[in-house]
């Protein structure tokens, strides 16, 4: 009954992380696609067969609002079947490597290296935070972070907001950004893992 409990409260924080960030998403793509097609009405009206600012108006509604909502709802369930496809395929290709570890949480993630964001796992071991990138990346790597060089973990919106962003303060003033799933569930469980580290250390 614990496990089924546990899961369940997984599935719902879940969904409600998809629905939050779906409205999210669609409503900034939607005053962005409005926006667009305002300007094109407004300034290319024969492009479009618009006759009247109001027509050019009405238009750039109908496509704002058409458009946030299909990007709303496409963008989260797109996201999670390519997310649970990738995690599955890595988990195959890395069997060995991982039975070696001691793995306190992982899941799918994201690096942020310059302007591209690294498609990957994220993997927390009693010793260190491992990412690993999958195949559909430019620039494909393994990131190892050591829990005693961890300084500060803390919350970082991805676009400036949405709220899947995480970001990771090394001792030595280096500053690495993810993008993951329950990031509130992460950050405890690194700070745990980094207080366990030390309280180790000080023995």
């Amino acid at each position: 009954m614990l496990i089924e409990s546990i899961a369940n409260c997984l599935k719902a924080r879940n969904i409600m992380s998809r629905i939050k960030i779906g409205i999210l998403s669609g409503l900034t793509f939607g005053i962005l696609m409005g926006v667009y097609w305002l300007l094109l009405g407004l300034f290319f009206p024969t492009w479009l067969g618009i006759s009247s600012s109001n027509t050019a108006i009405a238009n750039a509604i109908f496509q704002g609002v058409f458009g946030g909502v299909l990007f709303g709802i496409f963008l989260p369930l797109g996201t999670s079947f390519f997310v649970k496809y990738q995690t599955r395929k890595f988990q195959k290709e890395n069997e060995t490597w991982l039975q070696s570890m001691t793995i306190l949480y992982s899941d799918a993630a994201s690096h942020f290296m310059g302007l591209e964001s690294v498609g990957g796992h994220l993997i927390l071991t009693p010793e260190a935070l491992f990412f690993k990138s999958h195949k559909f990346n430019i620039q494909n790597h393994i990131l190892e972070i050591p829990l005693k060089q961890c300084a500060n973990v803390s919350i970082v919106n991805y676009c400036y907001f949405v709220p899947t962003g995480m970001q990771i303060e090394t001792t030595g003033g280096k500053i690495e950004k993810f993008v993951v799933n329950h990031r509130k569930a992460w950050i405890e469980k690194i700070q745990e893992a980094v207080s366990h580290k030390k309280a180790q250390s000080n023995e």
